[in-house]
Protein backbone atom coordinates (compact mmCIF):
# COMPACT_ATOMS: atom_id res chain seq x y z
CA UNK A 1 0.00 0.00 0.00
CA UNK A 2 1.38 3.40 -0.82
CA UNK A 3 1.95 6.37 1.46
CA UNK A 4 -0.55 8.56 0.52
CA UNK A 5 -3.36 5.38 0.30
CA UNK A 6 -2.30 4.70 3.90
CA UNK A 7 -4.92 5.07 6.41
CA UNK A 8 -4.03 5.80 9.90
CA UNK A 9 -7.47 6.38 12.31
CA UNK A 10 -7.94 9.34 14.78
CA UNK A 11 -10.94 9.30 17.05
CA UNK A 12 -13.12 7.33 14.48
CA UNK A 13 -12.19 8.84 11.31
CA UNK A 14 -9.65 8.13 8.39
CA UNK A 15 -7.63 10.28 6.73
CA UNK A 16 -4.96 9.13 4.35
CA UNK A 17 -1.18 10.17 5.09
CA UNK A 18 -1.82 12.69 1.27
CA UNK A 19 -4.53 14.63 3.29
CA UNK A 20 -2.07 15.30 6.79
CA UNK A 21 -0.47 18.61 7.31
CA UNK A 22 3.91 18.71 6.95
CA UNK A 23 3.47 18.91 10.58
CA UNK A 24 1.21 15.82 11.22
CA UNK A 25 3.77 13.71 9.14
CA UNK A 26 6.77 15.27 10.67
CA UNK A 27 5.73 14.47 14.12
CA UNK A 28 4.68 10.35 12.64
CA UNK A 29 8.04 10.27 11.14
CA UNK A 30 10.01 11.44 14.86
CA UNK A 31 7.97 8.40 16.22
CA UNK A 32 9.69 6.22 13.77
CA UNK A 33 6.88 6.07 10.95
CA UNK A 34 8.62 5.92 7.93
CA UNK A 35 6.12 5.92 5.26
CA UNK A 36 5.01 9.50 6.84
CA UNK A 37 8.13 10.97 6.23
CA UNK A 38 7.63 9.01 2.47
CA UNK A 39 4.66 11.04 1.98
CA UNK A 40 6.29 14.23 2.86
CA UNK A 41 9.44 13.70 0.94
CA UNK A 42 6.97 13.38 -1.70
CA UNK A 43 4.86 15.88 -1.26
CA UNK A 44 8.26 18.46 -1.47
CA UNK A 45 11.17 16.58 -3.16
CA UNK A 46 10.18 18.45 -6.67
CA UNK A 47 10.12 22.28 -5.65
CA UNK A 48 13.72 21.45 -2.92
CA UNK A 49 15.35 19.66 -6.07
CA UNK A 50 14.84 22.92 -8.28
CA UNK A 51 15.29 25.09 -5.51
CA UNK A 52 19.15 23.58 -5.22
CA UNK A 53 19.11 23.45 -8.64
CA UNK A 54 18.92 27.67 -8.82
CA UNK A 55 21.39 27.49 -5.97
CA UNK A 56 24.46 25.54 -7.48
CA UNK A 57 23.51 25.46 -11.45
CA UNK A 58 23.55 21.77 -11.89
CA UNK A 59 20.98 19.38 -11.63
CA UNK A 60 22.75 16.14 -10.53
CA UNK A 61 24.67 18.09 -7.73
CA UNK A 62 21.56 19.65 -6.93
CA UNK A 63 20.20 16.03 -6.50
CA UNK A 64 22.98 15.07 -4.43
CA UNK A 65 22.21 18.39 -2.56
CA UNK A 66 18.25 17.79 -2.09
CA UNK A 67 19.22 13.96 -1.34
CA UNK A 68 21.40 15.12 1.98
CA UNK A 69 19.18 17.89 2.63
CA UNK A 70 16.20 14.90 3.37
CA UNK A 71 18.82 12.59 4.99
CA UNK A 72 19.84 15.71 7.69
CA UNK A 73 15.86 16.00 7.99
CA UNK A 74 15.32 12.46 9.21
CA UNK A 75 18.19 12.82 11.61
CA UNK A 76 16.65 15.49 13.49
CA UNK A 77 12.91 14.54 12.92
CA UNK A 78 12.68 14.03 16.50
CA UNK A 79 13.44 17.49 17.49
CA UNK A 80 11.38 19.26 15.17
CA UNK A 81 9.14 21.84 16.38
CA UNK A 82 5.68 21.65 14.79
CA UNK A 83 4.74 25.47 14.26
CA UNK A 84 3.38 25.27 10.80
CA UNK A 85 6.59 26.01 8.91
CA UNK A 86 7.82 22.98 7.79
CA UNK A 87 8.85 24.28 4.42
CA UNK A 88 10.98 26.80 5.82
CA UNK A 89 12.73 24.48 8.02
CA UNK A 90 13.61 22.49 4.51
CA UNK A 91 14.66 25.31 2.83
CA UNK A 92 17.11 26.65 5.41
CA UNK A 93 18.60 23.36 5.90
CA UNK A 94 18.81 22.62 2.06
CA UNK A 95 20.28 26.40 1.87
CA UNK A 96 22.73 25.70 4.45
CA UNK A 97 24.39 22.73 2.35
CA UNK A 98 24.10 24.79 -0.91
CA UNK A 99 26.00 27.67 0.29
CA UNK A 100 28.60 25.51 2.44
CA UNK A 101 29.31 23.68 -1.02
CA UNK A 102 32.84 25.22 -1.95
CA UNK A 103 33.08 27.08 -4.78
CA UNK A 104 36.10 24.60 -6.61
CA UNK A 105 33.18 21.79 -6.44
CA UNK A 106 31.09 24.16 -8.74
CA UNK A 107 33.66 24.79 -11.15
CA UNK A 108 34.16 20.79 -11.51
CA UNK A 109 30.30 20.16 -11.97
CA UNK A 110 29.61 20.09 -15.64
CA UNK A 111 26.63 21.18 -17.28
CA UNK A 112 23.86 19.37 -18.88
CA UNK A 113 23.13 20.11 -22.23
CA UNK A 114 19.41 20.19 -22.89
CA UNK A 115 18.26 17.81 -25.40
CA UNK A 116 14.87 19.20 -25.79
CA UNK A 117 16.50 22.63 -26.77
CA UNK A 118 19.18 20.24 -29.66
CA UNK A 119 16.06 19.05 -30.90
CA UNK A 120 14.50 22.56 -31.44
CA UNK A 121 17.43 23.67 -33.14
CA UNK A 122 17.65 20.21 -35.00
CA UNK A 123 13.79 21.21 -36.19
CA UNK A 124 13.51 24.95 -36.64
CA UNK A 125 9.54 25.08 -36.76
CA UNK A 126 7.53 27.78 -35.05
CA UNK A 127 6.74 25.95 -32.21
CA UNK A 128 9.90 24.51 -31.53
CA UNK A 129 11.53 27.89 -32.07
CA UNK A 130 9.13 29.54 -29.56
CA UNK A 131 10.57 26.29 -27.26
CA UNK A 132 14.19 27.50 -27.94
CA UNK A 133 13.56 30.76 -27.48
CA UNK A 134 12.08 30.61 -23.82
CA UNK A 135 14.66 28.08 -23.01
CA UNK A 136 17.25 30.02 -23.95
CA UNK A 137 15.85 33.19 -21.83
CA UNK A 138 15.67 30.74 -19.25
CA UNK A 139 19.39 30.14 -19.83
CA UNK A 140 20.56 33.14 -19.41
CA UNK A 141 18.44 33.75 -16.45
CA UNK A 142 19.92 30.67 -14.82
CA UNK A 143 23.05 32.07 -15.83
CA UNK A 144 23.21 35.78 -14.81
CA UNK A 145 22.21 34.14 -11.17
CA UNK A 146 25.16 32.25 -10.86
CA UNK A 147 27.41 35.27 -11.85
CA UNK A 148 25.54 37.43 -8.39
CA UNK A 149 26.55 36.97 -5.13
CA UNK A 150 25.14 34.40 -3.09
CA UNK A 151 23.08 36.53 -0.91
CA UNK A 152 21.27 38.08 -3.73
CA UNK A 153 20.46 35.01 -5.19
CA UNK A 154 18.92 33.13 -2.92
CA UNK A 155 16.32 35.74 -1.77
CA UNK A 156 15.71 36.09 -5.82
CA UNK A 157 14.95 32.54 -6.03
CA UNK A 158 13.23 32.27 -2.91
CA UNK A 159 11.01 34.88 -3.89
CA UNK A 160 10.53 34.37 -7.65
CA UNK A 161 11.20 31.09 -8.42
CA UNK A 162 9.98 29.17 -5.21
CA UNK A 163 7.08 32.09 -4.63
CA UNK A 164 7.40 32.85 -1.08
CA UNK A 165 6.24 35.97 1.23
CA UNK A 166 8.99 38.15 2.72
CA UNK A 167 8.22 36.96 6.01
CA UNK A 168 8.74 33.54 5.27
CA UNK A 169 12.28 34.58 2.93
CA UNK A 170 12.97 36.38 6.34
CA UNK A 171 12.63 33.30 8.48
CA UNK A 172 14.71 31.29 6.37
CA UNK A 173 18.06 33.87 5.68
CA UNK A 174 17.74 35.10 9.31
CA UNK A 175 17.21 38.61 7.89
CA UNK A 176 14.75 41.37 8.94
CA UNK A 177 11.57 41.27 6.34
CA UNK A 178 13.25 45.01 5.57
CA UNK A 179 16.46 44.07 4.90
CA UNK A 180 15.10 41.17 2.32
CA UNK A 181 13.15 43.34 0.73
CA UNK A 182 16.51 45.71 0.20
CA UNK A 183 18.21 42.48 -0.83
CA UNK A 184 15.47 41.86 -3.21
CA UNK A 185 15.57 45.06 -4.72
CA UNK A 186 19.27 44.98 -5.07
CA UNK A 187 19.64 41.75 -6.35
CA UNK A 188 17.49 42.52 -9.07
CA UNK A 189 19.41 45.13 -10.01
CA UNK A 190 22.37 42.83 -9.84
CA UNK A 191 21.04 40.39 -12.26
CA UNK A 192 19.49 43.32 -14.62
CA UNK A 193 22.91 44.29 -14.62
CA UNK A 194 24.60 40.71 -15.40
CA UNK A 195 22.04 40.30 -17.99
CA UNK A 196 22.34 43.88 -19.85
CA UNK A 197 26.21 43.33 -20.11
CA UNK A 198 25.68 39.88 -21.72
CA UNK A 199 23.36 41.44 -24.11
CA UNK A 200 26.02 43.52 -25.00
CA UNK A 201 28.48 41.48 -26.10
Amino acid sequence: MSPANLMLVESGRERTLEQRSDDELMLLASGGHALAFGALVARHAARLRGYCQKLVGNAALAEELAQDTWLAVWNVRTRYVADGRFATFLYVAARNRCFNLTRDERKRAAQRTDSATLDAVANPSPDHLDALLAEEKRRRVDTALLRIPEKYRDVLVLRYTEGLEYADIARIVGRSEGGVRTRVHVGLQKLKHVLDKGAER
